[in-house]
């Protein structure tokens, strides 16, 4: 999978994720740390994530960083 393909995939989970718990993406961003820019650019693909982002990203979400790849086959 192209890497492009794989950010987008991976942003789409997240997001879909991230609004069935109500949450903004301000919202995700103060408990990161980061800006919300850096959320959207997760969220579109154009960025990559460090694993330790998504694991911090997946325990605001209560989610394993493995439910997410789960859930990427479906996108």
């Amino acid at each position: 999978m192209a890497n492009l393909e794989f950010n987008k995939k991976l942003g789409a989970v997240l997001r879909s994720k991230r609004q069935e718990k109500g949450f903004s993406q301000e919202y995700v961003a103060t408990l990161l740390g980061i800006s919300k820019n850096q959320i959207s650019h997760w969220v579109i693909g154009k960025r990559s994530m460090y694993a330790e982002s998504l694991a911090n990203y997946c325990k605001i979400l209560n989610c394993t960083m493995q439910d997410v790849f789960n859930e990427m086959e479906n996108f």
